[in-house]
C-alpha cells in the first residue's frame, strides 16, 4: 500500500510523518490509500540487498538496509547511494587541483551515476529497479572505483605530489648546474608519462622511479661535495698557517687582517661537508646547499685563495717610520707570497690581481720593496 498525504507518498509505516495521518479523523480523510500490485521477486530483492551491502551502503549513507526493507525503500536506497557517489566525485574535484587530469578514469563516471539519481515515485520504482538490475555491474564497478580513488587520495596523493615536486626540482637543479645525467633524464620522462597517464595505478612504479632520480642526484651531490670539501680544507689549513704567522707581528697593527682571516676561515669551514643528507629536496639537510651552489663554491675556491694572498700581503710587520724632513719616503714593503712555482695561467692571473689590489691607492711614483715569501 502507498499512502498519499499532504503532498507526500509513504510506502512504509516507519516513514517519518506517516503516523500523523492517523492522529485525527480530519487528517485521515485528507489522505488517500492505494494498493500496490506490482512487487519485486525474492530473487530481485535479494540481488539488490546484496549489492547495497557489498557497496557498504550503511557506511556511506548512515542508513540501514536489509531483507526487511520494502521494495520502494530499496529503489530509493539505490538513488541515495548514487547521489552519495556523485557528491563524493564533486568534493574530490573541488578540493584536488588537476583532479580531472590525474583521475581521468573516474571523472566521466558521473554520467553513469546520474542514470540512477532521478526521483523515485510509486509509478516508476519497479521499472527503476529492473533497469538497475540490468546494469548492476556498471553501477558496482563505478561505486567501488570511487571508493578506491578516495582511499588512494587519503593514503598516497600527498606523497605522489611530493614526488612530482621533487622530480621537477632535480631536473631544474641539474639544468642550473649545467650537468647532464642520462639516468635522471630517462627516469624523469617515464615518471611524467605514468603520472599523467594513470597516477592511481602507477604509484608503485612512480615510487621506484623517484627513488632512482634521488639516488642519481645524491651521487652528483656527494661527488661534488667531496671536491668542494677538499678545496676548502686546503684553504682552511692555509688560513691557519697565516694566523700563526700573524701572531709574530704587532697585533694592534693587524686587527683588520686578523678579522679578515677569521672570516675567511669560517667561510671555508662552512663548505667542508662531512656527509650529504637528502630528503625529497634538492638541498642537503646538513649543509643546506644545492648542487648548483656547491659547484659554484668549487669555482670560487681559487678566488678565495687569492683573497688569502691579499690578506697575507697586507700584514704589517712594523710601524711605518715617518721620513725625516727633506729625506725621500721609504719604499712600501710588499710581501709576494708564492705557494708553488708551477701553476695554471688562471692561478697566476689571480696572484697578480691580488698584488695589484694591495697597491690600490698608491701613486705611480711611489716605490715598493718586494719581499718574496715561499
Amino acid at each position: 500500500m502507498v499512502v498519499r498525504y499532504n503532498g507526500h507518498e509513504y510506502f512504509s509505516f516507519q516513514d517519518k510523518g506517516i503516523h500523523e495521518v492517523f492522529t485525527t479523523g480530519s487528517k485521515f480523510k485528507t489522505a488517500s490509500f492505494k494498493s500496490i500490485t506490482r512487487k519485486l521477486t525474492s530473487s530481485q530483492k535479494n540481488q539488490i540487498v546484496e549489492i547495497l551491502l557489498d557497496l557498504n551502503y550503511t557506511d556511506h549513507t548512515g542508513q540501514k538496509v536489509d531483507w526487511s526493507t520494502n521494495d520502494f525503500e530499496l529503489a530509493d536506497s539505490i538513488k541515495i547511494l548514487a547521489e552519495h557517489f556523485i557528491s563524493s566525485l564533486g568534493t574530490m574535484k573541488d578540493t584536488i587541483s588537476d583532479f580531472e587530469q590525474l583521475f581521468a578514469n573516474i571523472t566521466n563516471q558521473k554520467s553513469i551515476l546520474q542514470n540512477y539519481s532521478s526521483k523515485i515515485t510509486e509509478a516508476n520504482y519497479i521499472d527503476k529497479i529492473e533497469d538497475f538490475l540490468n546494469s548492476k555491474d556498471q553501477f558496482v564497478v563505478t561505486g567501488k572505483s570511487i571508493v578506491k580513488t578516495q582511499k588512494f587520495i587519503k593514503k598516497h596523493l600527498t606523497k605522489a605530489i611530493e614526488y612530482k615536486r621533487f622530480a621537477n626540482q632535480v631536473v631544474t637543479e641539474i639544468q642550473k648546474a649545467g650537468k647532464v645525467n642520462d639516468g635522471i633524464t630517462m627516469n624523469y620522462s617515464e615518471f611524467n608519462n605514468l603520472y599523467e597517464k594513470d597516477l592511481e595505478s602507477n604509484i608503485t612504479k612512480l615510487e621506484q622511479l623517484v627513488q632512482s632520480i634521488k639516488d642519481d642526484y645524491f651521487k652528483l651531490m656527494k661527488d661534488s661535495a667531496n671536491i668542494m670539501t677538499s678545496n676548502y680544507q686546503a684553504l682552511q689549513s692555509k688560513v691557519d698557517i697565516a694566523l700563526s704567522t700573524l701572531k709574530k707581528y704587532p697585533p694592534e697593527l693587524n686587527e683588520q687582517n686578523e678579522r679578515k682571516l677569521l672570516d675567511l676561515k669560517k667561510y671555508a669551514i662552512d663548505r667542508i661537508i662531512k656527509e650529504i643528507k637528502l630528503e625529497y629536496n634538492t638541498e642537503c639537510q646538513n649543509c643546506h646547499f644545492t648542487l648548483s651552489e656547491i659547484l659554484n663554491y668549487i669555482e670560487l675556491a681559487p678566488s678565495k685563495n687569492a683573497d688569502l694572498m691579499i690578506i697575507q700581503n697586507s700584514f704589517v710587520i712594523e710601524s711605518p717610520k715617518q721620513p725625516e724632513p727633506g729625506k725621500p719616503k721609504e719604499p712600501k714593503k710588499v710581501k709576494f707570497t708564492i705557494s708553488k712555482k708551477v701553476m695554471t695561467v688562471k692561478e697566476y692571473r689571480l696572484l697578480l690581481s691580488s698584488h695589484l689590489k694591495v697597491l690600490a691607492g698608491a701613486g705611480d711614483d711611489e716605490k715598493v720593496e718586494i719581499i718574496i715569501v715561499d
